[in-house]
């Protein structure tokens, strides 16, 4: 009986009902030169990937890196809070500008509205690259931030540090991140 309904019309046989492999990965798409990344930021494709924390207050913070095109890489950030709700956003860019590179951050409220304050967009220039490890200095109205450091301490591990200005009473802080996927 289980043979006959295998074989009757419109039925799927085992091999049938498994899943799809999945497909290779695909090659890298073509881009012009134009859309190349520059040389400038090739030494910093170690942020490329979706990287996942979780804060020791619970909170979740979740950054995500492209890769670089032309003279630009771009950043996403989001901090989602303990009922689920967007704490805030931020929009960075790496960009090569007159032979330097800086970093840019655009932070947002959790419904992406530009806070109070903030309506300038951080400011931070790049003062030291190494392998896997990049450190960036504010500037201008970011100044308070003595530095910014992304260092990938694994093959899935990715260290944020941020530190500020004495004057300022903060204290540095480190973000550790999981590569997702």
């Amino acid at each position: 009986l289980l043979a006959a309904c295998a074989s009757a019309p419109g039925s799927r046989s085992r091999e049938e009902a498994r899943p799809a492999p999945a497909a290779a990965t695909p090659p890298p798409i073509a881009v012009p030169d134009h859309a190349r990344a520059h040389a400038s930021l090739v030494d910093l494709s170690f942020l490329i990937g979706r990287w996942v924390a979780e804060n020791p207050n619970g909170t979740v913070n979740e950054e995500v890196w492209l890769p670089a095109r032309g003279n630009v890489a771009l950043g996403l950030f989001r901090q989602v809070r303990l009922d689920g709700d967007c704490s805030f956003a931020e929009v960075s860019q790496l960009a090569r500008e007159d032979d330097r590179v800086l970093l840019r951050l655009r932070h947002l409220h959790g419904r992406l509205a530009v806070p109070e304050g903030r309506a300038d967009v951080s400011l931070f220039e790049l003062v030291e690259l190494g392998p896997d490890r990049v450190e960036f200095r504010g500037a201008g109205a970011a100044e308070q931030v003595s530095s910014v450091v992304y260092e990938r301490t694994g093959p899935r591990t990715l260290e944020q540090s941020v530190g500020f200005a004495e004057e300022t009473g903060q204290a540095p802080f480190v973000t550790r991140y999981r590569l997702d996927g």
